[in-house]
């Protein structure tokens, strides 16, 4: 989300308050910040999240083993991949909006 807030600013094309502040972003446009977010997660990181926190597991218990499973490799990859898509860095500073 911090992409779609950094593309915002970066257009530079934003209205003023009467007293020249810059005016926030409305909430039609940070919705859809977060569906566009939203959209980038890959749905198998979604699925397998779940899974790994029993909350999709069969209630005949296959799926239980998932709890158990000693998978480094894969939460490394998740991270990788959530960590491609949320361009936050800790020198970001993020400075909130002006009110109105």
């Amino acid at each position: 989300m911090r992409e779609e807030w950094n593309k915002w600013m970066a257009a530079g094309n934003h209205d003023l308050t009467p007293t020249g502040q810059m005016k926030r972003p409305t909430i039609t446009q940070v919705c859809e910040w977060v569906k566009t977010s939203w959209h980038s997660v890959k749905e198998e990181i979604v699925v397998r999240s779940f899974k790994k926190c029993g909350i999709s597991n069969a209630l005949d218990g296959n799926g239980d083993g998932i709890l158990h499973e000693d998978s480094e490799e894969s939460d490394v990859s998740d991270c990788e991949q959530l960590s491609s898509t949320n361009s936050d860095s800790s020198s970001d500073e993020f400075l909130g909006f002006t009110e109105d």
